[in-house]
């Protein structure tokens, strides 16, 4: 029997930038585990998964960098990441279905 799929309810961000989209990966979780990842996050119950195209309104950026939460909102341990930009065309490496609508980015 095939496991059963469970419903992950996520608001997805994609943020472009040069021809660019914001990734990161965790810093404390294994490629192999959580892979190349967008900003996303938890919505209330009743919702489905929504993407969303940002903008970055500042023109400097920097190319790489260390992000994370000290006290997430779910309780757990604190997180840590490394973002930064990857060409659109190089998007195809995100994981759990973060690039499905990656074909609709304006750019």
């Amino acid at each position: 029997m095939a496991p059963q799929r469970r419903l992950v309810r996520k608001v997805v961000g994609y943020v472009v930038r040069n021809g660019k989209l914001l990734v990161f990966t965790h810093d404390d979780v294994p490629i192999e585990v959580a892979g190349v990842q967008v900003p996303a996050g938890t919505v209330e119950p009743g919702h489905e998964r929504h993407y969303f195209q940002l903008d970055v309104v500042e023109e400097e950026a920097p190319e790489r960098w260390a992000a994370g939460e000290a006290v997430p909102s779910d309780g757990g341990a604190p997180q840590r990441w490394t973002c930064w930009w990857t060409p659109l065309e190089h998007a195809h490496v995100l994981s759990a279905g973060f690039g499905a609508k990656l074909a609709q980015i304006a750019w």
